[in-house]
């Protein structure tokens, strides 16, 4: 395929490619995929073979908030994987726009909706893991009377692992009086990644570490009857890569390189994991 031209056989690649992709998601190792992927996208194995923040991404370009004189309007949504950039965006132009009308007039929009906004039900919006044997959940008590939150979210979580590797994720979710829970915002955490993206560390099997989880943003209103939930696990795939635990390079390791990791999270006294809110009082 060239020059965005595609022959017959190309293109019937392609929606193969496009229609296999949720299968092709649970493939190892990941640099394995379809001839067809790598003629379409072949920055995404650029990407696969660059997952530390090293020079290859210093190459893209960088926002320069101080030469854009202009107001900027960014719009995003709560459940778009972009939110973090957005309100990034939005900080960054109100901060250090390149003139005070751009400083001023610049403007936020978020609403309840996903990357490719549409309308109707949203099922894997409304769901719980609070059965599954791999997932911690912390579940409060009614609430007597609404608690408004809105802002950015932090877990800090107390932990060890048996591994080199492992990940941790965060979702906070709203359970409502009938039992329904609804995701809103979640987040995970490389482990090698805890103090820099530049510098990967791997851990020290069995020793307890500190962790801070960026879990995104939310605007949430938890109404009276309602109850707010934490659910901590060390995978969400597809949503993200799964961790093969073996501290190396994961994109290039299949399925036989797969290691369990027994991961604990401290509560206690002298570890006190906990979930920071933005609660906004009226």
């Amino acid at each position: 395929m060239k020059a965005g031209k595609a022959a017959p056989e190309e293109m019937g690649a392609l929606l193969q490619a496009r229609d296999a992709w949720e299968a092709q998601n649970w493939r190892l190792p990941l640099t394995n995929q379809m001839p067809a992927l790598h003629q379409a996208s072949p920055f995404y194995f650029d990407w696969l073979a660059h997952p530390d923040d090293d020079a290859y991404w210093q190459h893209f370009p960088q926002a320069s908030y101080e030469q854009t004189r202009v107001p900027a309007l960014n719009l995003g949504g709560w459940f778009d994987i972009f939110l973090r950039a957005t309100l990034a965006n939005y900080q960054g132009m109100k901060q250090r726009g390149g003139s005070p009308v751009a400083r001023k007039h610049t403007r936020l929009v978020i609403g309840p909706w996903s990357h490719e906004y549409f309308t109707g039900l949203f099922p894997d919006f409304s769901y719980g893991l609070q059965a599954s044997a791999d997932v911690l959940c912390y579940t409060t008590a009614p609430q007597e009377k609404p608690l408004e939150v809105i802002g950015p979210i932090e877990l800090v979580l107390f932990v060890s692992s048996s591994a080199l590797d492992t990940d941790f994720t965060g979702k906070l979710v709203d359970v409502f009086p009938d039992g329904r829970a609804e995701l809103l915002t979640d987040g995970i955490l490389r482990a090698r990644y805890r103090g820099s993206l530049v510098t990967p560390e791997l851990l020290e099997p069995n020793r307890v570490y500190e962790l801070h989880l960026d879990l995104g943003a939310t605007a949430n209103v938890f109404l009276a009857g309602h109850r707010l939930r934490l659910e901590v696990s060390s995978s969400n795939s597809p949503r993200f890569d799964r961790n093969t635990n073996t501290g190396g390079v994961i994109a290039q390791e299949g399925e036989d390189s797969l290691i369990p990791a027994t991961n604990r999270v401290f509560h206690d006294q002298q570890h006190p994991s906990h979930v920071l809110l933005p609660i906004i009082e009226r």
